[in-house]
């Protein structure tokens, strides 16, 4: 089985909530772009985030591959109050949780949201949830749109270690394959052909 994950398109930014977050027309453009890569991954299943901007991209790439896509909210970005990251919220929280100089640290919260380590689960039952869905058949060419912040946490997971003091910086529509052996070790595919990965 191979699993190509992708980050969403680039979107309106923050000034929307978070759910609200629609592509621009950059991030339209850079979707199509990603759909044309993916056409070559030759795709059985695309499965997105819950959010507008995950599910656009994958309605994109969905239209160019002729194939449905699923959306499951397991593979949502972090959760904040209100869907909305405010930097205002609680300093000290958001200190802690989010970063150590632009590293993810485990413990606090943003004020009335999902910590790191509640991420981390969510991330390790959606990865249950790919594994239970799938039985690791060979022919499985799974791709999955979601958000930066999961792309680290499941990343991190299938090389077996806890993302502390650990982060990617994840551009839009950036991706990575990892082809999954029967023993559900992972095994990371670069692209070779100088397309833009993570």
């Amino acid at each position: 089985m191979k699993i190509l994950i992708a980050r969403h398109a680039e979107d309106k930014g923050p000034e929307f909530k978070d759910e609200k977050r629609i592509l621009n027309s950059r991030g339209v453009e850079q979707a199509k772009q990603l759909a044309d890569i993916i056409t070559e991954f030759d795709p059985t299943h695309i499965y997105s985030s819950s959010l507008t901007r995950s599910k656009q991209t994958a309605q994109i790439i969905s239209n160019v591959c002729r194939i449905s896509f699923t959306e499951n909210d397991l593979f949502d970005e972090q959760k904040s109050e209100n869907d909305l990251f405010d930097e205002q919220k609680s300093e000290n929280n958001t200190k802690e949780n989010s970063s150590r100089g632009g590293y993810i640290v485990f413990g606090g919260a943003f004020e009335g949201g999902e910590t790191y380590k509640e991420l981390y689960q969510r991330v390790k039952n959606a990865f249950g949830w790919l594994k239970s869905n799938h039985n690791n058949s060979s022919e499985d060419r799974i791709v999955l749109v979601t958000h930066g912040r999961f792309m680290t946490f499941i990343i991190s997971i299938m090389l077996g270690f806890k993302p502390d003091g650990f982060n990617l910086a994840i551009e839009n529509c950036s991706y990575i394959i990892v082809k999954i052996s029967n023993n559900w070790r992972p095994q990371l595919i670069l692209p070779t052909s100088g397309r833009k990965y993570i």
